[in-house]
């Protein structure tokens, strides 16, 4: 059993169950989705390549690439030719950037905040093998944690 992966949920969320199936089900999972990925422990560095990662993929949430997309960089988003992956392939970025990128989430409250629960929902869905959108996943579970009263 050490490959069983769940997700908590309110058992109230079942109560539109027998009405909207698809839509009572897609709530129960974004909740348990958004609440295991409030819990995943992170750094600010592997936040900062995270975003740096998407930003180059252009899989940001809107908000957080119109925060990103707001600001002149010398360094991110400008190693274009390679997008952060080294000649072996794997994904590292230049230290420079992620540099940046820190600086900036000590300027800005609101790109850290936005960059953590970002990161969170990306390892959220990597860790309990979920497909699908991070950005839905993310805004609606902040939706309906707001709306249970909790975090």
């Amino acid at each position: 059993m050490s490959n069983a992966r769940y997700a908590q949920f309110p058992v109230f969320l079942f109560q539109n169950l027998l009405i909207e199936k698809e839509k009572t089900l897609d709530t129960i999972l974004v909740y348990g989705i958004y609440q295991f990925a409030q819990k995943i422990k992170y750094t600010y560095t592997d936040v900062a390549k995270n975003l740096i990662y998407h930003n180059y993929k252009g899989s940001l949430p809107v908000l957080l690439a119109k925060k990103i997309n707001s600001q002149e960089y010398k360094w991110i988003g400008h190693g274009t030719d390679y997008q952060g992956f080294n000649v072996e392939g794997a994904f590292e970025p230049y230290e420079e950037e992620v540099e940046e990128l820190l600086q900036a989430f000590e300027d800005d409250t609101d790109l850290i905040d936005l960059a953590i629960e970002f990161y969170q929902i990306v390892k959220a869905h990597k860790s309990l093998g979920v497909r699908g959108s991070f950005e839905h996943n993310l805004m609606q579970g902040k939706r309906l944690a707001a709306d249970c009263n909790i975090r």
